[in-house]
């Protein structure tokens, strides 16, 4: 008897799209190929190339369609909010990212990070796309926010808008009714920031740690290759010649490439933890180490802004072994921010607190980008604001 002819799904090319764009978000861009996305669909790696020509096609797609969805739920909600209070178009635009946030939490991480990897022509396209979405925004948000100056306005759409994909760096458990009302509040709450005041201040800076010797500042120049051309379009030997090594003597100091990396998100999370332990100590006040916590993440971000995005971009490209322990450190490191929101705001359940705290890093982030993470101690203390603001829910 012979078997019956496999019928070929009519959604097969949506179905190959999807799975590469949770593959690529998950272990990078470089770390996935053709045939491990075949395999997840038990279909051969020919069967693929009959939809996309190529990987970096596949690529584009996921990160289009994902830009492509966010830029038109929020045309839409401003469209049909026309004429309405700003308050309901904010609601609104707020309501219909979130929903696309939620929708695509699996592959949202490849939206972030990973456009960098996209040709000129395109990631000029998405970057056009993307600036058009905040335009429409700060078109809807700006006649509820009179005094404010359209630039600002738009600094602030940025912000919110951070706020609602931030759900897509985590996978913490929540009702998604509830997560989307505790960030909506978040939102609306980062758009009505009033002109950051004394209290957003920032403190000194403490004193740089001593140099870390011959093996640190090696970390250091990787860390700066691997940001300027990421982890895969980088080799030991060119991280060699930039710490004035040569090839062979870089392996003194590490095994392999993946080795240096792997010691640079470890500066990264110790960095945070070790911040975190000290802000603790010195602020048992909850509200007074709520704020300092996020002053001390604010600078902590700005100043080693290369190595805080060589984490969030490369964790993807270390052992899974590696992966999990450094996620576990990340996780205890957002578990001490979430304990004291909830001690300052009881009301809130310790998943709750976990969604604001990733929102309030995210901004840090995405705001932060939008200057180069420009060292001017006003841009800083309106980033600081702005996370005060997402963890405290006002800044009464």
């Amino acid at each position: 008897m012979t078997q019956a002819k496999r019928k070929r799904p009519k959604d097969r090319r949506e179905q190959i799209a999807r799975v590469a764009a949770e593959d690529f978000s998950r272990r990078g861009y470089h770390g996935v190929g053709i045939e491990q996305i075949a395999a997840s669909l038990d279909i051969s790696g020919p069967a693929v190339y009959r939809h996309f020509p190529n990987k970096y096609a596949l690529l584009e797609h996921a990160i289009t369609s994902a830009s492509d969805a966010l830029a038109t739920a929020v045309a839409d909600a401003a469209e049909k909010t026309v004429g309405e209070a700003p308050e309901v178009r904010v609601e609104a635009i707020l309501d219909a990212a979130l929903g696309v946030s939620f929708e695509r939490r699996n592959t949202g991480g490849l939206f972030r990070w990973e456009q960098r990897l996209l040709e000129r022509d395109d990631r000029a396209r998405i970057r056009h796309q993307l600036t058009g979405m905040i335009e429409t925004f700060a078109d809807a948000a700006e006649a509820g926010l009179p005094g404010v100056g359209r630039t600002e306005v738009e600094l602030r759409c940025v912000a919110a808008i951070s706020v609602t994909g931030s759900v897509t760096a985590h996978r913490t458990v929540l009702a998604q009714k509830r997560a989307e009302a505790v960030l909506a509040a978040a939102g609306r709450a980062v758009l009505a920031l009033p002109d950051p005041p004394a209290l957003f201040r920032l403190a000194p800076e403490p004193e740089p740690e001593p140099d870390a010797g011959r093996q640190g500042q090696v970390l250091d120049e990787a860390i700066g290759q691997i940001f300027e051309h990421g982890f895969h379009n980088v080799s030991m030997g060119q991280i060699g010649r930039a710490a004035g090594i040569v090839p062979s003597g870089m392996y003194r100091y590490f095994p392999n490439k993946v080795g240096i990396l792997v010691s640079a998100l470890e500066r990264a999370a110790d960095a945070t933890a070790r911040m975190i332990d000290e802000v603790s100590a010195a602020n048992p006040e909850p509200r007074d180490r709520l704020a300092a916590l996020s002053q001390a993440y604010v600078q902590l971000s700005f100043r080693t802004s290369r190595l805080m995005t060589v984490y969030f971009r490369e964790i993807g490209n270390v052992p899974d072994a590696d992966r999990g322990r450094l996620a576990g450190l990340q996780r205890t490191n957002i578990a001490a921010f979430a304990d004291t929101v909830v001690a300052v705001r009881p009301e809130l359940s310790a998943a709750e607190a976990t969604f604001l705290v990733h929102a309030a890093f995210a901004v840090v982030f995405d705001v932060g980008r939008t200057r180069r993470f420009d060292q001017d101690p006003s841009f800083q203390a309106e980033v600081y604001a702005m996370v005060c603001t997402v963890l405290f829910g006002s800044v009464d």
